[in-house]
Order: structure tokens, then sequence, then C-alpha cells
């Protein structure tokens, strides 16, 4: 993956919001209350709450942290892969001196019921972090609905955007839908989108869609979306990460002659 000297939310505040506003973009219509509701219809189910505990070593001070971790996040495999705010799990990704020791963690489904999920990895440059199901599905069962993932796609400035989110159990866990509009576009050092309907701690690991209804990014900061094609990266390593992890240890090697001179 590519690397930046900061990261990105710490690049916003530093003073460079006025280069981002002057992107230029292409305008769509208004999206229309009939694809907003397809767009919720079809991707609501992929939008989950996370809970649990993290357990971490911070190198600040050499000891063992728990933190309570709550919030939603988006399913981009079929697997059960999803992504995450590092915020949401309690854990300051960006200070770069987070040993991750350990997790107990559950994804709601819609229909309800819980399964156990475990932190596959983490990256502490976009302050996000992949979960997977502790267990593989089973059989036919496929219990995770994933949003459509398509690196290639792209959203200009005042585009429309519609962001997806789940409620806390306090409130039924009940699935939002927030639309508005792309107010700047940035493409270095990664394509970013910028909208100011983005709230750092609703919609960190949520997922956002352009009007035609293909999935733009998933936001990870206050106002700011990332591209799919700027996680791809992530997502590979987290699918390598996880097959790794199903498959079976290997048999080590039989030493030559080891066999020779045994009896029937």
């Amino acid at each position: 993956m590519r690397a930046t000297t900061r990261t990105l939310t710490g690049w916003v505040s530093s003073g460079l919001m006025l280069a981002v506003l002057l992107a230029a973009g292409g305008a769509s219509a208004e999206m229309s209350q009939a694809a907003m509701t397809a767009i919720f219809k079809t991707n609501q189910d992929a939008v989950l709450n996370i809970t649990g505990l993290v357990k971490f070593m911070c190198a600040h001070c050499s000891k063992l942290h728990e933190r309570e971790a709550h919030g939603c996040g988006t399913v981009v495999d079929d697997s059960g892969l999803m992504i995450v705010s590092g915020s949401h799990l309690g854990l300051n990704l960006a200070d770069g001196k987070v040993d991750i020791r350990g997790s107990s963690l559950k994804a709601t489904l819609p229909a309800g019921g819980e399964i156990a999920m475990k932190i596959l990895l983490a990256d502490p440059d976009l302050e996000l972090a992949i979960l997977a199901p502790e267990r593989p599905a089973s059989g036919q069962a496929k219990p995770f609905r994933a949003v459509a993932w398509d690196p290639a796609v792209r959203a200009g400035l005042l585009d429309d955007l519609l962001v997806l989110g789940r409620l806390d159990k306090n409130m039924g866990q009940q699935p939002v839908a927030e639309p508005g509009k792309i107010n700047a576009v940035d493409q270095k050092p990664r394509t970013i989108y910028f909208s100011n309907i983005i709230s750092r701690d609703e919609n960190a690991g949520a997922p956002g869609f352009t009007a035609d209804g293909r999935l733009l990014g998933i936001c990870i900061g206050e106002q700011i979306l990332i591209a799919t094609g700027e996680l791809q990266d992530l997502l590979d390593q987290a699918r390598q990460a996880a097959a790794k992890a199903a498959s079976p240890p290997s048999a080590p090697p039989v030493p030559a002659g080891a066999g020779e001179g045994m009896q029937p």
C-alpha cells in the first residue's frame, strides 16, 4: 500500500482544505427518492453493528489496556469481511504504537442473532480495520450480505451521495440513510471525497453510494470518504490473510531416509 507522511484526518486538519475545495468534477442530477429507496433496500443489510471488547498494548506506557467496541461497519465480502473504523474499536490506530493482543467482538445480523468476529488486520494510516468471522460459514449457510465492491467507481464535485448507517442498540439498531452532495474532491495522495453529511463518530466505517447505486467508498473521518480503489490493496491483503487462516496446517516434510530399515 502507498504510504503517506501523516494520516488523512491529520492532513485535512493541517489547513489544506482550501486547495481541496478547488477540485473540479461533474455535477449530476438530483437523486430521486425511488433511487435512494432502491439503494437502501439493496445495501441496508451490509451495514452491521459491532460490539465487544478489544485488548491492546500501548507503547507509551507498556500496559495492557481494554476498550469497549461499538459502532457500525460495512460488509465487503460474502465471507463476512467487514471494514470498521479504529475509533469504533476504541483504538487510536493513527498513533502507530498500538499492539492488538486480543478481542471478543460480535456482529449483530439484521435478522437477529450475533456472529463472533476477530480483527484480521489494521491500517494505521487510514485508521481502519478489517474484521472476519471467528469461524467461516459452513455448507450453504451465508449469513452475510455484502456490498458490490468495485474499485473503479469515481464521482465528481456536487455529485449526489447516499450514506448508509445503523443506529445503536438503544435505538433498535435500525438502518438509516442520509442523502447529500460531494462538496469537494482531492486525488493526492489518495482519492478522497468530502461531504458535510459525514460525521466521524456516527458514519466512520459506513458506506457511501453514487446516484446509480454503486459503492463509492467508505467513510473514514470527519466529512471524509475514501474511494474503494484506494482500499483495494487492504481488501486483497485481508482476503489472503483469511484464506491462510482457514487453510489446514501443512504436514512437516519427512526427512530423507526416515523410513529406511523399517520392517513392514
